[in-house]
Protein backbone atom coordinates (compact mmCIF):
# COMPACT_ATOMS: atom_id res chain seq x y z
CA UNK A 1 0.00 0.00 0.00
CA UNK A 2 1.39 3.37 -0.97
CA UNK A 3 2.25 5.62 1.97
CA UNK A 4 -0.22 8.29 0.83
CA UNK A 5 -3.10 5.79 0.54
CA UNK A 6 -2.17 4.30 3.89
CA UNK A 7 -2.25 7.74 5.55
CA UNK A 8 -5.59 8.56 3.89
CA UNK A 9 -7.08 5.25 5.05
CA UNK A 10 -5.93 5.77 8.61
CA UNK A 11 -7.22 9.35 8.56
CA UNK A 12 -10.68 7.79 8.11
CA UNK A 13 -10.14 5.70 11.21
CA UNK A 14 -8.79 8.68 13.14
CA UNK A 15 -11.92 10.68 12.29
CA UNK A 16 -14.10 7.80 13.44
CA UNK A 17 -12.27 7.49 16.74
CA UNK A 18 -12.53 11.26 17.16
CA UNK A 19 -16.28 10.98 16.61
CA UNK A 20 -16.47 8.26 19.25
CA UNK A 21 -14.65 10.40 21.80
CA UNK A 22 -16.96 13.33 21.01
CA UNK A 23 -19.99 11.06 21.42
CA UNK A 24 -18.74 9.85 24.80
CA UNK A 25 -18.66 13.51 25.87
CA UNK A 26 -22.12 14.04 24.29
CA UNK A 27 -20.74 16.70 21.96
CA UNK A 28 -23.25 15.78 19.27
CA UNK A 29 -22.78 18.82 17.06
CA UNK A 30 -19.07 17.98 16.87
CA UNK A 31 -19.88 14.33 16.08
CA UNK A 32 -22.00 15.44 13.14
CA UNK A 33 -19.39 17.93 11.93
CA UNK A 34 -16.56 15.39 12.17
CA UNK A 35 -18.79 12.83 10.45
CA UNK A 36 -19.25 15.20 7.52
CA UNK A 37 -15.48 15.63 7.28
CA UNK A 38 -15.04 11.87 7.41
CA UNK A 39 -17.63 11.39 4.68
CA UNK A 40 -15.62 13.66 2.36
CA UNK A 41 -12.46 11.67 3.15
CA UNK A 42 -14.32 8.42 2.39
CA UNK A 43 -15.46 9.74 -0.96
CA UNK A 44 -11.94 10.86 -1.89
CA UNK A 45 -10.32 7.61 -0.74
CA UNK A 46 -12.72 5.41 -2.70
CA UNK A 47 -12.53 7.48 -5.90
CA UNK A 48 -9.59 5.18 -6.62
CA UNK A 49 -10.49 1.48 -6.56
CA UNK A 50 -8.99 -0.61 -3.81
CA UNK A 51 -5.98 -2.46 -5.21
CA UNK A 52 -5.56 -6.17 -4.50
CA UNK A 53 -2.60 -5.45 -2.22
CA UNK A 54 -4.71 -3.05 -0.15
CA UNK A 55 -7.74 -5.23 0.57
CA UNK A 56 -6.58 -6.67 3.89
CA UNK A 57 -5.66 -3.29 5.38
CA UNK A 58 -8.78 -1.60 3.99
CA UNK A 59 -10.99 -4.37 5.37
CA UNK A 60 -9.36 -4.14 8.80
CA UNK A 61 -9.81 -0.37 8.98
CA UNK A 62 -13.41 -0.55 7.71
CA UNK A 63 -14.26 -3.09 10.41
CA UNK A 64 -12.81 -0.78 13.07
CA UNK A 65 -14.76 2.17 11.67
CA UNK A 66 -17.99 0.16 11.65
CA UNK A 67 -17.37 -0.89 15.26
CA UNK A 68 -16.86 2.76 16.25
CA UNK A 69 -20.09 3.65 14.42
CA UNK A 70 -22.00 1.02 16.39
CA UNK A 71 -20.71 2.48 19.64
CA UNK A 72 -21.59 6.02 18.54
CA UNK A 73 -25.11 4.94 17.60
CA UNK A 74 -25.59 3.24 20.97
CA UNK A 75 -24.37 6.34 22.79
CA UNK A 76 -26.69 8.52 20.73
CA UNK A 77 -29.71 6.34 21.46
CA UNK A 78 -28.96 6.38 25.17
CA UNK A 79 -28.05 10.05 25.32
CA UNK A 80 -29.74 12.27 27.84
CA UNK A 81 -29.88 14.92 25.15
CA UNK A 82 -32.28 12.89 23.03
CA UNK A 83 -30.25 13.12 19.85
CA UNK A 84 -31.90 10.18 18.13
CA UNK A 85 -32.84 12.44 15.22
CA UNK A 86 -29.14 12.92 14.47
CA UNK A 87 -28.48 9.20 14.32
CA UNK A 88 -29.56 9.27 10.69
CA UNK A 89 -26.36 10.94 9.56
CA UNK A 90 -24.26 8.44 11.49
CA UNK A 91 -26.22 5.57 9.93
CA UNK A 92 -25.74 7.12 6.50
CA UNK A 93 -21.98 6.99 7.04
CA UNK A 94 -22.26 3.36 8.11
CA UNK A 95 -24.24 2.49 4.97
CA UNK A 96 -21.61 4.19 2.80
CA UNK A 97 -18.83 2.26 4.53
CA UNK A 98 -20.71 -1.01 4.08
CA UNK A 99 -21.15 -0.27 0.38
CA UNK A 100 -17.45 0.42 -0.01
CA UNK A 101 -16.58 -2.66 2.03
CA UNK A 102 -18.71 -4.85 -0.22
CA UNK A 103 -16.58 -3.74 -3.15
CA UNK A 104 -13.22 -4.56 -1.57
CA UNK A 105 -13.55 -8.28 -2.11
CA UNK A 106 -14.96 -11.45 -0.60
CA UNK A 107 -15.57 -11.51 3.14
CA UNK A 108 -14.68 -7.83 3.52
CA UNK A 109 -18.24 -6.59 3.06
CA UNK A 110 -19.55 -8.68 5.90
CA UNK A 111 -21.12 -6.39 8.44
CA UNK A 112 -20.54 -6.87 12.15
CA UNK A 113 -23.39 -8.45 14.06
CA UNK A 114 -26.49 -6.35 14.36
CA UNK A 115 -26.18 -4.80 10.90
Amino acid sequence: MLAERYRALHALLDRSLEMLQQAKKEHWAEVIQTGAQRQRLIEVFFEQPVAPGETDEVALVLRKILQANEEIEALAVNSRGGVSANIGSIQQGRRALLAYAENTGPDYGTAPSGQ
